[in-house]
């Protein structure tokens, strides 16, 4: 029997989403499991990022709270505000551009030694995301944002007026006179068909990763840094900082950005399950792979200068490089399974 809930159905609460505080409502309350669950909807965003969390993730909604919500906006991003929330509101294209959590700290990455710089971010290709299709990469879906109460004039030939619902302001203030160029990272064209089947299997048939994943992500980075460091004992502390580097990434993106709507339960039941555990030793190859969708946009928000950028996106095609060359040790449709009914009714709830 679960001990007595601290909150209650309707109540205004505080939850833990990543590493920041948002507004939420409870809409209701499990007392069958051996902890009080709790459905949550964050105010004022899309019903899809609603999820069950226990107590742990809450906070009451009164001026201790209030303050504690303030005071890890400042830690994440100084002055600013976090460059993310829950969801986006409905209606807006595309998905957003940096996660609810501050970046964590871009690898140092050595420029001495290097025979010859990368190509420049420009020069290289993107890979898009955008609606599915069997010949593009597939974006993680992300609710899209709901805009509301401004008011434009178009013109027309009754010069009607007309309401026009703009996004809504950017949580982040960006600098005017610099604008952010994202930086792009190639895909290897054998990868972009295993994130295609990804989106399928999970979005179309409801399948779900097995996880903890048997090769999880710590696995792959290490065999990656034993492949390139027994090639080259010089390069140790650089390849070591590009894993530290990714696994920093994964553990902060995962949440908010790499996860689509479908997998949300899981990820809920995960947290709970394997407590303190990083998420990079439950999470396995294709969730590493999404990351590859999305670290380019979070790099143009880091302060690193051209050529330390340009180092470091080269370390990063070369990892994609490896994995390229083991795809067919690292990625399997066998490790998807079909959801059972009771995690469906849990997932659309």
């Amino acid at each position: 029997m679960a001990p007595k809930p601290k909150y209650v159905e309707g109540e205004k609460v505080l939850c833990y989403h990543g590493p920041a505080l948002y507004d939420a409502k409870i809409t209701h309350v499990d007392l069958s499991e051996k902890e009080p669950q709790y459905h949550v909807h964050y105010q004022g965003w899309n019903k899809n990022w609603d999820e069950w969390i226990t107590e742990e993730r809450m906070v009451k909604h009164n001026e201790s709270g209030l303050q504690k919500q303030r005071e890890l906006k400042l830690k994440l991003t100084g002055k600013k505000q976090p460059t993310g929330t829950p969801g986006r509101k409905k209606g807006s294209k595309g998905v957003p551009k940096v996660a609810a959590s501050a970046p964590p700290a871009t690898p140092k990455v050595s420029t001495s030694g290097t025979k010859a710089a990368a190509p420049t971010a420009a020069a290289a290709p993107t890979v898009k995301e955008e609606s599915v299709s069997r010949s593009s990469t597939p974006s993680i879906d992300r609710p899209s944002s709901k805009h509301k109460n401004t008011e434009q004039s178009v013109e027309g030939p009754r010069k009607k007026k007309v309401k026009v619902e703009p996004a809504p302001p950017p949580v982040e203030t960006e600098d005017p006179i610099v604008p952010k160029v994202e930086v792009n990272i190639k895909l290897p064209d054998n990868l972009k068909p295993v994130l295609i089947d990804d989106w399928d299997f999970v979005n179309k048939q409801k399948m779900l990763f097995q996880l903890p994943a048997e090769k999880n992500i710590d696995d792959i980075l290490n065999d990656y840094y034993e492949a390139k460091v027994s090639k080259d004992r010089d390069s140790r502390d650089t390849v070591l900082e590009i894993t530290k580097g990714l696994r920093d990434y994964f553990n902060s993106m995962l949440g908010t950005q790499l996860l689509y709507k479908f997998e949300r339960t899981q990820y809920g039941e995960l947290l709970k399950e394997h407590k303190g555990k990083p998420l990079t030793d439950i999470y396995g190859s294709v969730h590493l792979l999404r990351l590859f969708v999305k670290v380019g946009s979070m790099l143009a928000h880091t302060a690193i200068d051209d050529r330390s950028m340009s180092v470091l996106v080269t370390h990063l095609q070369d990892f994609l490089r490896w994995t390229s060359k083991n795809a067919s040790h690292l990625f399997s449709p066998t490790y998807y399974y079909s959801a059972p009914a009771d995690y469906h009714r849990k997932a659309f709830l």
